[in-house]
């Protein structure tokens, strides 16, 4: 979901501002700048699910037909 997306994001000013990736790096060394899927659809477009911009660390929309990465996260139980 997008919370769990949000949940591993390091939303630093510093990182920001230097456009570096907001995910973890030591932890997912592979990170790429862009937009990563959740599975949380779109409450009225169904062509849509919520992104986290790996730049901005901000949420948005974003389309499924679109080509953008994904990170597996798992809600701790």
């Amino acid at each position: 979901t997008i919370e769990e997306l949000r949940s591993i994001a390091i939303l630093d000013p510093v990182m920001l501002g230097a456009g570096m990736p907001v995910l973890d790096t030591a932890f997912f060394p592979n990170t790429q700048n862009g937009k990563y899927l959740s599975s949380s659809q779109s409450v009225d477009n169904t062509g849509a699910v919520w992104c986290l911009n790996g730049t901005t660390g901000k949420s948005e929309l974003c389309l499924k037909g679109i080509t953008n990465f994904i990170r597996i996260v798992r809600k701790q139980e």
